[in-house]
């Protein structure tokens, strides 16, 4: 203590130009460069590319389509239904596609009320997307029970206190496409795109489904999705 008084001493007594030019004349201290950043940037840079390639795109799509049809195809597609009968059913025109974009990361509650008015509706006209897996695609048990519980009739059902011991769920599938979500430029779920060869319209907010249909419906002139609508309020 008495070694800092006599040092805080002796600074007050040098004349302040002084003390300034000794502060002044010590060497700036920067932050070292990253040597490896140069490493890091290509790193990325290939990394990216190799991605973007074809023939890893290829390669996921591959992966994607086996697990699809290995691990989730009682949920994913649960339903294959006689190509006649698909055509009878056929309400929009060929070129007309209506995509409703969904994630895991919106409440159950509000994916299962959408997937409820697509059953509703009774029609496959109407095609749920999401952007992947649940948990990726190595966690298989994780995205087994989020499939199964979200396409519940009734999500409060519990299969083992059912009598036939499983609970009735929607027969919809769902497709996982994250190339829809880019091609679309989907970065905020729930959205409605309503896609033909001459245009496209793109609808965000949580809203219900028959809203999300009408404000297309407004924007466009389409005899199917006026068609769609009109089902769906009778069946409500």
């Amino acid at each position: 203590m008495k070694n800092f008084s006599l040092f805080f001493l002796l600074l007050c007594l040098l004349p302040s130009s002084d003390v300034l030019a000794d502060i002044t004349d010590f060497p700036d201290i920067g932050i070292p460069g990253n040597k490896y950043s140069k490493e890091g940037q290509l790193a990325a840079e290939q990394s990216t590319k190799l991605f973007q390639s074809q023939a890893f795109q290829e390669k996921l799509s591959c992966e994607k389509r086996r697990l699809e049809k290995e691990v989730f195809s009682e949920f994913i597609n649960p339903v294959r239904k006689d190509p006649r009968e698909q055509n009878a059913s056929k309400i929009l025109a060929t070129d007309e596609k209506v995509y409703l974009f969904l994630s895991s990361s919106m409440p159950d509650e509000t994916v299962h009320n959408y997937l409820h008015s697509i059953a509703q509706i009774k029609s496959s006209e109407i095609s749920p997307v999401m952007k992947g897996m649940v948990a990726g695609m190595a966690d298989k048990k994780a995205n087994l029970r989020y499939f199964s519980r979200i396409l519940k009739n009734d999500l409060d059902c519990n299969d083992q206190r059912e009598p036939q011991g499983v609970c009735s769920r929607f027969k919809i599938p769902i497709k996982m496409n994250p190339m829809l979500f880019k091609r679309f430029e989907i970065d905020q779920v729930p959205a409605l795109v309503y896609s033909t060869t001459d245009e496209t319209l793109v609808i965000r907010g949580d809203a219900s489904l028959v809203y999300l249909l009408e404000k297309v419906s407004s924007e466009v002139n389409s005899t199917g999705l006026k068609k769609l609508i009109a089902i769906f309020r009778e069946r409500r």
